[in-house]
């Protein structure tokens, strides 16, 4: 029986040490030759998903924790966040002195210190993002475009809380917040309330008429929390937060060292 695989991206089909293993390419590859479809499902917008990862031939996308869902280079789901509350938000957090990255499906728009340090970090690090798609937040003013999901960076905790009072007094959107906090930065994502890789998920069940029954799911992160405990077989990477191994049906090794193709081979995909 075919299964359809949802994976998310960073920290667990990718690694920041090294990219994306030489053994989650091959276990990849041989769950498609034994007719398993292959979905990303990532916090991440269309916008930063480069070549690389298309170039691997999944058959659909989650994208921005589940706000925009493809399938078979077709758009099945797309939802937006408010212009007006993305106008006020960025108001308040340039006030506040919070780094931002507006996400959209074309580009991400940044405050200027949050570019400069994206764009160093892309250079640092295998995170395989274009960072010709990263504009500054005038751009977003001048074009208007849409936007599916906030993230948000500060060293400052009061500026964090008050934050995270701002958010929860907004009807269309929650505030989820990222454990750890490297170097003291906190970090988060302002998500469209209701959305969720789970809801992403359900999009592309109902477009493929299957079951949950068949599905299988991998993530690293809090974000992953709803797609793990939905899918038929959740399971967290090694090097996942200990909320949501906490939760997993399974954890695996950790991406560096071989956990998808180690998953795979244990539950017969490859």
């Amino acid at each position: 029986m075919s299964k359809f695989i949802f994976l998310d991206i960073d920290g667990t089909l990718l690694s920041y040490n090294a990219g994306i293993p030489a053994s989650t390419k091959e276990a990849l590859y041989l769950a498609k030759q034994n007719g398993h479809k292959l979905f990303i499902a990532t916090g991440r917008p269309k916008s930063e998903i480069s070549s690389t990862i298309t170039e691997m031939g999944f058959d659909g996308y989650i994208y921005s924790a589940g706000a925009q869902v493809e399938a078979d280079d077709k758009l099945i789901h797309k939802q937006k966040m408010d212009p007006i509350l993305i106008d006020e938000l960025v108001a308040f957090m340039t006030r506040k002195n919070i780094g931002f990255i507006l996400e959209g499906h074309r580009y991400a728009y940044c405050d200027p210190d949050t570019k400069t340090f994206f764009c160093e970090m892309l250079e640092d690090q295998n995170l395989v993002m274009d960072k010709s798609n990263f504009l500054l937040i005038d751009d977003y003013l001048l074009e208007n475009t849409e936007i599916e999901k906030i993230s948000i960076f500060t060293r400052d905790l009061d500026h964090f809380t008050a934050l995270q009072d701002y958010i929860n007094n907004q009807p269309e959107t929650v505030l989820l917040i990222h454990d750890g906090h490297n170097d003291g930065l906190f970090h988060g994502e302002v998500l469209i309330k209701g959305i969720t890789k789970a809801t992403g998920i359900n999009h592309l069940l109902t477009h493929y008429s299957k079951s949950i029954k068949d599905t299988i799911s991998f993530g690293d992160s809090v974000n992953d929390m709803e797609m793990i405990t939905a899918t038929h077989l959740g399971i967290s990477m090694g090097n996942g937060s200990d909320t949501l191994k906490n939760i997993a049906d399974d954890v695996t090794d950790t991406v560096d060292n071989d956990g998808i193709y180690k998953a795979f081979a244990k539950y017969n995909l490859i």
